[in-house]
């Protein structure tokens, strides 16, 4: 018996986003997986509160942090079908992710990329490399490294699979909560936020 999954590429609205997409010439900034069409559990690779810029790694995405901005949320969303077996590895490498602080956002690669193409660091992923790094392991990307995929590349080799484009608002209805997202930017955070930076920059001279 067959599963699905869902690949949800979007256009989000923080000032690094805008970034991104300006620098990196790209319409689709984040990517994104999902395991029901109403998205109501989003995975990825993401800041773990809305100020905390190197405080990011595996996080459950609430909805609201996609459409907090009262405009349109450009989103493609693929449907991909996968065996039970690689359903439930796809769960317990986002569980493992999640519970191993060790894993971090790949900041050297996300601001490097219109330089080197993506940098490959230890224990450390964008959110696009995440997706791409779970799609070539079941077989649905095969062009190039993980690191070097951009969300618009990733659409590119889906597109026999897409299920849904157009504004994310059409298609959610229900907001949810997110009080750890949108917290106090505390002390705590700070400090989190410090060590993340050292840990990450550490890791450009570990070879993978």
């Amino acid at each position: 018996m067959s599963k699905k999954i869902y690949v949800l590429l979007s256009q989000t609205t923080t000032f690094v986003a805008k970034g991104i997409r300006h620098f990196g010439g790209i319409k689709y900034n984040h990517a994104a997986i999902s395991f029901d069409p109403e998205l109501s559990d989003i995975y990825a690779f993401a800041r773990k509160q809305h100020c905390a810029f190197f405080s990011a790694g595996m996080v459950r995405e609430s909805r609201i942090r996609y459409l907090e901005k009262k405009c349109e949320l450009p989103v493609k969303i693929y449907e991909l079908e996968v065996t039970d077996d690689q359903y439930r590895w796809i769960k317990l490498v986002i569980d493992y992710m999640m519970d191993n602080k060790e894993y971090k956002y790949n900041l050297l690669s996300m601001l490097s990329y219109p330089f080197f193409k993506g940098i490959k660091t230890y224990k450390a992923f964008t959110c696009s490399e995440f997706v791409a790094f779970i799609l070539r392991k079941i077989g649905y990307l095969t062009e190039k490294e993980s690191y070097q995929y951009t969300p618009e590349d990733i659409g590119k080799e889906l597109n026999d699979h897409l299920w849904y484009d157009g504004d994310m608002r059409d298609l959610v209805k229900e907001l949810d909560t997110d009080e750890t997202y949108y917290g106090h930017y505390s002390r705590q955070w700070f400090y989190m936020d410090l060590t993340s930076f050292m840990r990450l920059c550490e890791r450009a001279f570990i070879r993978v």
